[in-house]
């Protein structure tokens, strides 16, 4: 796969660990759960993608390796639509039209119903990003009702390398860091090297490919927003640690501009974090990943069983 593409697919790993802020109500395992989702083309090369789930809607634009997520709780007029407004920044209200055979993904026998029905979302869909980021202005979008009843949920374990007698695969090591500031409610850089961290591929198999990946999360008036930027990189440089992961350094590649070094002592389990460096997102320009209020830590990897795990492999490659 051509390094342009892992890295968009990076960033919807990213949005898939970010997860839902604020989570529906739990359904009955008899209830018919709808999920509405359609893509569309917005401005300076784009995608937009809106989903539901529940009363949580979600509109994500991606392009390449930058990305911003607006998620909100919304009511819910009819289960097969959208209705969601996202303030001074745009508003969905829409109702889906089948125009295709429904396709049944999984059977009642494995404790999951899912169906799939293509067709198209007719009403107004309008959104412009902070900034003029990104623009959509549209009356109707191709896309998609998904049908769940059961017990849907996924588990995944990280790829078939042997972990040790602890538990850990020492090859696989990531970095941390964060600070929690007044403008941005939570800024957080990460990056990993190896084909078992959890930023790599599942299918990854090379040991020197360094991945990097920011977010930048605020609430502003009931909408959550989340920011994304990632890339990879195989210069060895790139990211830099000593054995006992104690110090360790950071040139990451663009979109990322600037350095940092982590130096922790060794009985701590976090370290000052500082540095020049910085990244643009969608709508925010210019933000530190690095300074004298981050604090950041370094660990080898355990396997990931998690559920949202399941959701990051799922949008990396698709059904299994």
């Amino acid at each position: 796969m051509a390094g342009r593409d892992c890295t968009t697919l990076l960033i919807w790993a990213g949005l898939a660990m970010l997860g839902f802020l604020i989570g529906p109500p739990i359904a009955s395992a008899d209830e018919t759960r709808y999920l509405p989702i359609f893509e569309l083309r917005g401005s300076n090369g784009f995608t937009v993608r809106v989903e539901r789930k529940g009363p949580v809607v979600r509109l994500s634009a991606i392009n390449q390796r930058v990305a911003a997520r607006y998620t909100r709780v919304a009511a819910v007029p009819r289960k097969r639509g959208i209705d969601a407004r996202f303030r001074e920044l745009g508003r969905v209200s829409v109702r889906f039209r089948r125009n295709g055979p429904k396709q049944i993904l999984r059977r009642p026998r494995s404790g999951c119903y899912e169906a799939r029905t293509p067709g198209v979302f007719v009403g107004r869909i309008h959104f412009e990003g902070e900034e003029g980021f990104t623009q959509v202005d549209a009356r109707r979008a191709r896309g998609t009702l998904l049908a769940r009843r059961g017990s849907c949920d996924t588990f995944y374990r990280a790829s078939g390398l042997k972990a040790t007698a602890s538990g850990l695969v020492p090859t696989e090591v990531g970095l941390h860091a964060h600070n929690v500031g007044e403008e941005w409610p939570w800024v957080k850089f990460e990056c990993s090297q190896g084909p078992g961290s959890d930023l790599a591929p599942p299918k990854a198999i090379d040991p020197e490919e360094r991945y990097f990946f920011a977010s930048v999360s605020q609430r502003y008036y009931g909408i959550f927003i989340d920011r994304l930027v990632a890339a990879r990189s195989r210069e060895p440089s790139s990211f830099t640690y000593n054995n006992a992961l104690t110090e360790a350094s950071v040139v990451p590649p663009a979109p990322f501009a600037g350095e940092a070094t982590l130096t922790r002592e060794e009985r701590r389990f976090r370290g000052p974090w500082t540095g020049t460096l910085t990244a643009s997102f969608p709508g925010a320009a210019n933000v530190a990943l690095a300074g004298p209020d981050f604090q950041g830590s370094m660990s080898f990897y355990d396997y990931e069983p998690a559920a949202e795990a399941s959701s990051l492999i799922r949008l990396i490659h698709g059904p299994s």
